[in-house]
């Protein structure tokens, strides 16, 4: 179930009713590893973006974010930055600028780590365009 709601978050398919973000959390708080964890709550951070539940959207970014654990070797660091990427685009819609712009330095900075040069390359353009 975890993979098959984070294939429709990248394909940006609307969530259907079968995902079930709290049971999905609820599950990888329990038996996960941190990165399942992050990428649960990721999930969840979508899903409440896309119902315009802004608190709860916070909340589930936030504890994406703090899931992850980048002192370990198996951190998916490629993954922290498309969190962070995410979580600003979600503060940018509520018009948190100043949230959004650290929310994507963090990002950039992870995508580096990640050696991620698509995400830096999108970050660069969304830069120009601000100008």
């Amino acid at each position: 179930m975890l993979l098959y709601a984070y294939a429709q978050k990248l394909n940006c398919w609307i969530f259907t009713s079968d995902i079930k973000p709290n049971s999905l959390t609820d599950y990888f708080d329990e038996y996960g590893t941190t990165n399942e964890r992050m990428l649960a709550y990721s999930i969840k951070g979508t899903y409440h973006a896309e119902k315009g539940d802004w608190p709860a959207s916070h909340y589930a970014y936030k504890m994406a974010i703090t899931s992850a654990d980048t002192t370990s070797a198996n951190c998916d660091i490629h993954l922290l930055s498309r969190v962070y990427r995410d979580f600003a685009l979600t503060l940018e819609k509520r018009a948190d600028y100043d949230k959004a712009s650290e929310a994507y330095e963090q990002a950039r900075k992870y995508a580096l780590m990640a050696k991620d040069s698509f995400a830096l390359l999108i970050k660069q353009l969304y830069n120009c365009f601000l100008l």
